[in-house]
């Protein structure tokens, strides 16, 4: 298995004024899995991500608060010049506070550093929150993808940003 160290670079560590992203370490992934728990309602098991962590072919980023509680995390693979934003997720308590936007600012380093030509995700069509941070990270919605979701059952948004060429 790769470290971190290996599949993100020596780039993967921002501080801002209440939280810090860094390339997620095994040690935290039964934490990020009780947030998932906790925060989904079809949520990835502790294996599914130990499975996605090993891959390299997968990245994955935790953003902790100051203080060192997990605030969120987020999942990214990447093939060729192509990547898939695979799963975002940020604690309740965390919400609006600047979490997420740490999470898709390193997203996106990550995404230059590749030189991604472009990144794809699905998102719940109803999820206004999601879908809103999406868009102001210029993700633009391409298709549905009828019924994709359980517990409940609904319609997948695929999205879809444009890289500008290097």
């Amino acid at each position: 298995m790769l470290t971190s160290e290996e599949k993100h670079g020596n780039d993967c560590e921002r501080a801002g004024s209440v939280f810090s992203v860094s390339c997620m370490k095994s040690d935290d992934i039964p934490e990020a899995a009780a947030l998932e728990r906790e925060i989904f309602s079809d949520p990835w098991s502790e294996d599914m991500f130990r499975s996605g962590f090993a891959a390299s072919s997968q990245l994955y980023f935790s953003v902790r608060e100051q203080g060192g509680a997990l605030a969120g995390y987020g999942a990214v693979m990447t093939v060729l010049d192509e990547g898939e934003l695979l799963r975002i997720g940020v604690a309740p308590a965390f919400r609006r506070q600047g979490a997420a936007a740490m999470l898709m600012e390193q997203i996106f380093r990550t995404a230059a550093e590749r030189k991604l030509a472009f990144m794809t995700l699905e998102v719940r069509k109803g999820n206004a929150p999601a879908v809103g941070l999406y868009e102001k990270y210029g993700f633009a919605a391409e298709s549905i993808r009828k019924h994709y979701y359980r517990n409940p059952t609904e319609d997948a948004l695929i999205m879809r940003k444009i890289f500008e060429s290097v």
